[in-house]
């Protein structure tokens, strides 16, 4: 008898069963089987094995091998997933178990190591980031109709990821997906609309966007609707709506909606006051090293707000936005380390922070870094540095003293003045400006204002 191969489709199927089963082994040799027929759905299957290390090594490289070759033959999903992995790209980290079994093996064998790899990841183990086959490969999916392709491929137009914005392109692939329901596609519809890009500008429009793409969960859109509530743009004010959507984007996770409710909460506005529950949003939001949480975290723990002061957990956290580069923490890290609280008195270090801040433009700092540089305090001391300090401060509408009261100001003044107990200081005079923080209602790295800028798309 004459033995035939088995029909692909039929072992597509029966390797779908067996996945379900979790039964990989069997998975994988039936959707081998019929990807050597030529089956797309199967070279489809086997990829999404690689990418999530079912029955094979997880390695992206080897997943987008197979998502070509179904690609190639007009497979939308895998048209899709390819457009993905060359959107962002994929290389394998110093710390992934390859990476290190690599790595120790190539010192002892380079030949061999270098042989096994070939053995274990033929196609390689890095994806290259490419957006102009990111978009090639999505814009084919989309126009087989896959929704989250299409709001992709917006985006990438949007953005101008594979060259120039084309905000006409953006709009009609939006559309063609939103009309699909997809929340990525209204999202971006609403940004559009808030920004006038492509569009005239239509905050209720941009409101009815982000209200649909919230409504079914977007955390993005959730955060800016909450926004337009609080700032009462495309709706009527509402501080307990805000608070509402800012909650279900932070129970996703949200860094910008924890930082939102967080400020909400302390300020009891909206929702009820619990400084303790605003301390807990804020340290959430600045583990995802949101610097304005990070900022405001710090100064809760510096002035005590939620409990009693804590300068160790103050100096933790202002360390965290200043080496983030945030003006005002280096100023407030500075300010620690000059009066020796949460950390030890190094002027040395004062003098470092106070310097990155200066450089910045924070005036505060530049009037301290004068001071040490006139007294040759934590730096070498420098008159010519002192001056053009204190001028760049004055051009911030600070009023240094006059150059003669500092000149004759001495160093074991200002050295008193430092260790005093409880000394503010004061930036009109000779003495170190390292006053408290005051708490305000601001906006970016200083201050804490919620920002009534629109969100950008975020990627899939």
């Amino acid at each position: 008898m004459i033995g035939f191969p088995r029909h692909p489709k039929c072992a597509v199927q029966r390797g779908a069963a067996a996945y379900e089963r979790q039964d990989y082994g069997t998975a994988v040799k039936e959707w081998s089987a019929a990807a050597a027929a030529g089956n797309p759905e199967a070279c489809y299957r086997l990829g999404l094995l690689y990418a999530r290390g079912h029955g094979f090594l997880a390695n992206l490289a080897d997943a987008a091998a197979w998502y070509r070759r179904a690609a190639e033959q007009g497979h939308a999903a895998a048209q899709h997933q390819l457009s993905l992995l060359h959107l962002d790209g994929y290389r394998a980290q110093a710390w992934t178990s390859f990476a290190q079994w690599y790595g120790a093996a190539a010192e002892r064998d380079p030949a061999a190591a270098d042989h096994n790899r070939a053995l274990l990841f033929p196609n390689g183990y890095e994806v290259p980031q490419d957006p102009v086959e990111a978009l090639r490969w999505g814009r084919a999916a989309a126009e087989q109709g896959v929704a989250d392709a299409q709001a992709n491929t917006g985006l990438i137009y949007a953005r101008g990821i594979a060259g120039e914005r084309d905000y006409g392109e953006a709009r009609r692939w939006y559309e063609l997906a939103a009309a699909q329901g997809s929340a990525a596609a209204e999202l971006g519809l609403g940004i559009l609309h808030a920004n006038g890009h492509g569009v005239e500008k239509n905050l209720p429009t941009a409101a009815y966007w982000y209200g649909k793409a919230a409504e079914k969960g977007e955390a993005a859109a959730q955060v800016a609707l909450g926004l337009m509530y609080l700032a009462g743009q495309g709706l009527a004010r509402d501080t307990g709506k805000a608070a509402e959507w800012f909650g279900k984007a932070a129970d996703q996770g949200n860094a910008r909606a924890q930082y939102n409710l967080a400020l909400l909460t302390l300020a009891g506005d909206g929702t009820v006051r619990d400084e303790r529950a605003a301390e807990t949003l804020l340290r959430q939001a600045a583990r995802q090293k949101l610097v304005p949480a990070t900022l405001r975290l710090a100064r809760m723990y510096e002035t005590g707000e939620a409990l009693v002061p804590n300068f160790i957990e103050a100096a933790k956290w202002y360390r965290a936005a200043a080496e983030a580069g945030d003006a005002e923490a280096q100023f407030c890290l500075g300010r620690l380390y000059a009066r020796g609280e949460g950390v030890p008195q190094e002027l040395g270090e004062a003098a470092k922070w106070f310097q990155k801040a200066a450089e910045q433009g924070f005036a505060a700092a530049q009037v301290n870094i004068a001071a040490f540089h006139l007294q040759g305090i934590g730096v070498a001391h420098d008159t010519a540095r002192a001056a053009g300090w204190y001028g760049r401060a004055a051009e911030q509408g600070i009023t240094p003293p006059s150059f003669a009261s500092v000149v004759c100001t001495s160093r074991e003044r200002v050295s008193r003045a430092i260790r005093r107990p409880g000394w503010r200081g004061c930036a009109g005079r000779s003495r170190l400006a390292i006053p408290r923080p005051r708490l305000r209602w601001a906006c970016s790295t200083r201050g804490e204002k919620m920002s009534t800028r629109t969100l950008p798309v975020p990627r899939p």
